[in-house]
């Protein structure tokens, strides 16, 4: 068992709290109807994936080819911003 069992338990922490979440985050909403909902999470989601494309894309100027796979290793571990 290598360190990226920590990635596929926080990915697994996100989608079980997503679910797991939603009956309130519907009941919440005002206006509460399933297509209100559904735009809601599709808006949400994609402002998510927005945010995360971002980070890759600056993370890359930074860092150009020499660019590690999880962004914030490129810093180094003294650097009281990254960290």
């Amino acid at each position: 068992i290598g360190t990226n069992i920590f990635l596929l338990s926080c990915m697994c922490f996100q989608a079980f709290f997503c679910h797991y979440n939603a009956p309130r985050y519907y009941v919440e909403l005002q206006l509460n109807t399933i297509p209100r909902f559904t735009s809601v999470v599709n808006v949400s989601f994609s402002v998510s994936a927005l945010v995360y494309f971002a980070v890759g894309v600056f993370g890359y100027y930074t860092f150009g080819a020499n660019t590690d796979g999880f962004v914030l290793n490129n810093y180094s571990a003294n650097d009281d911003l990254a960290s």
